[in-house]
């Protein structure tokens, strides 16, 4: 899963802890789309990230972004 690759390479050994917790995706019913969404902010503010993915009913991915964000919070 691309995903996690990119998780883990934005958070480092923090991502991969989170990872470890994260708990079953329930796919939603026929004829509906997926939207999960996540933010994370590490070092006290000192890294951030965020990202969605949309699935299918089938839980293929359509769609997802990710980002780092360049801000320090005070």
């Amino acid at each position: 899963m691309e995903w996690k690759h990119d998780w883990c390479a934005i958070c480092g050994a923090a991502g991969a802890a989170v990872l470890a917790g994260v708990e079953k995706w329930d796919k939603p019913p026929v004829g509906f789309l997926k939207w999960n969404t996540d933010a994370a902010i590490l070092d006290q503010g000192a890294a951030m990230g965020a990202g969605f993915v949309i699935r299918n009913n089938e839980g293929a991915g359509l769609s997802n972004f990710l980002i780092e964000l360049d801000a320090k919070i005070s």
